[in-house]
């Protein structure tokens, strides 16, 4: 039976977060001009023989007091809530870049329960301490760590180097990224289960993509391992149609291992 345990994933953790953020934001600005308007209201109420002494002293006082209760009504009213618009602004697209990468993961989940139940066990948000391992996929073909990204452009290749042409362009080495966690888990379970020959295939998804090339490989990082780039829909070709070098005596010791891993996360978190 597949092992399809979700703990919290840092995405859910950043969405929270900033949600937290903005709504305190937009508090901040709503106070900000409900305090102007008080502050208006406040001035008003008080009569204009409440300012009759500053205009006695001096006309120019009296009006430069007047100023500088519109000032700071106005300061109140509109300036703060304009100031703290742009990190509204920031934060709506923060939620917003935040909910495509969990669509994907989404995407990539629904697709991977296309696999045999009896014989793959898939694993989401394996949090291995510096971050999340989207996927990982055990089975007789193999194991795979599977790096999912939300960008909705072209899938290309430039001078060895991976590019994302039109929407949501790449500013991460996404290679490096997937061969690293790759590498961290495969390192993970060498330790555990004192042995060598471990092999941990990483695979880069793009389930929102508009065109991912077939049999796209990256060998910049990792000549030995490259990293796989498919669309969303091809991950099962992919992970089926691998042919690994573990017997299946480690590769169900690997799959308790990442239960471990993941149990023991799931532990953590109950602590916190």
């Amino acid at each position: 039976m597949s092992d399809r345990r979700r703990t919290s994933s840092l995405l859910d953790t950043q969405y929270d977060d900033l949600a937290d953020a903005l709504e305190r934001v937009n508090l901040s600005r709503s106070f900000s001009r409900l305090a102007g308007i008080a502050f208006l209201c406040v001035v008003a109420a008080g009569g204009w023989h409440v300012y009759d002494g500053w205009f006695k002293k001096s006309a120019f006082l009296g009006w430069l007091g007047i100023g500088f209760l519109a000032v700071y009504v106005l300061i109140l009213s509109v300036g703060l809530p304009r100031m703290l618009r742009p990190v509204v602004e920031k934060y709506n697209e923060q939620i917003a870049t935040n909910r495509r990468e969990r669509a994907a993961e989404d995407a990539v989940d629904a697709v991977l329960k296309a696999l045999d139940e009896s014989k793959y066990s898939v694993f989401r948000n394996v949090y291995r301490g510096y971050g999340d391992l989207d996927h990982v996929v055990v089975g007789p073909t193999g194991i795979f760590v599977i790096e999912t990204k939300s960008n909705r452009g072209s899938v290309e290749m430039e001078n060895g180097h991976l590019k994302i042409r039109g929407l949501d362009e790449s500013k991460k080495d996404y290679e490096r990224q997937a061969s690293q966690e790759s590498y961290q888990l495969k390192l993970a379970l060498s330790e555990r289960l004192q042995e060598s020959r471990v092999f941990v295939e990483p695979v880069l998804a793009f389930p929102a993509a508009a065109k991912v090339p077939d049999g796209l490989e990256l060998r910049r990082v990792n000549a030995t391992v490259p990293v796989r780039v498919v669309h969303g829909k091809d991950l099962i070709s992919v992970i089926a149609g691998h042919r690994t070098g573990m017997s299946i005596t480690t590769l169900e010791a690997c799959k308790k291992v990442v239960q471990d891993i993941v149990n023991e996360a799931a532990a953590a978190d109950q602590k916190v």
